[in-house]
């Protein structure tokens, strides 16, 4: 791209058809109403990552229905799109804002290890990534278990705020006089070790409950 001044007004959008490719050092202040990438848009950089980048793009306008025109093989698709959007119609976008050996990591949701080490990293990632066992806690696949025995919990249980509540070895934990359905039992995990709870993962919940009369009617 090569463009007179620093910044760029396009009232109409940016529809890209062919490729559009921002160089190495390049600097230049886009604003448009939209973006469409049926082509090919390319960014590269390889300086120290700061907070004033070289390439920016400012969306503007209030229009919730922008018009295009779809090329083939999508020639039969939405001819619209949002306001304020960067839409990719068959096309692709590469941005290559750091170095190729750059390490990099994504969210394991689980792991299997038939040695107890961990995953193998091939030689050439050996150097650069490092892999942490799971820590010993985490073996059991219960992570808050509780009894109440001599009843004494194992772990901050009380009734939730608006009721009475107490605790015992033979009826466990007890909520009384509760003026809403929504009182009940509750644990504050904030005292609870969740090193082991991993985010976006569901968990399996059970309880023994025995019901001692006076059901709240709505």
């Amino acid at each position: 791209m090569d463009i007179a001044g620093a910044e760029l007004l396009l009232k109409g959008g940016l529809d890209i058809q062919g490729k559009l490719l921002f160089p190495d050092g390049y600097k230049l202040i886009l604003k448009t109403t939209h973006i469409v990438v049926q082509g090919e848009l390319e960014m590269t950089a390889t300086r120290a990552v700061t907070e004033s980048p070289d390439v920016e793009f400012i969306l503007f306008g209030k229009d919730s229905l922008l018009k295009f025109n779809p090329l083939a093989p999508n020639s039969n698709m939405n001819r619209s799109v949002g306001k304020k959007s960067i839409t990719v119609a068959g096309g692709t976008i590469n941005i290559l804002a750091l170095p190729d050996k750059t390490p990099s990591w994504v969210k394991l949701f689980d792991t299997i290890s038939g040695n107890g080490n961990g995953p193998t990293p091939n030689a050439q990632d050996a150097a650069i990534f490092t892999f942490t066992d799971s820590l010993a806690e985490c073996e059991s696949t219960s992570i808050i278990s509780e009894n109440f025995a001599n009843g004494i919990p194992n772990h901050p249980w009380t009734g939730s705020f608006g009721a009475q509540y107490d605790i015992n070895s033979t009826r466990g934990l007890r909520v009384y006089e509760r003026k809403g359905l929504f009182h009940g039992p509750q644990i504050d995990l904030k005292n609870v070790n969740t090193a082991c709870l991993v985010p976006d993962r569901k968990y399996f919940i059970t309880a023994r409950i025995a019901y001692g009369g006076n059901l709240l009617k709505g």
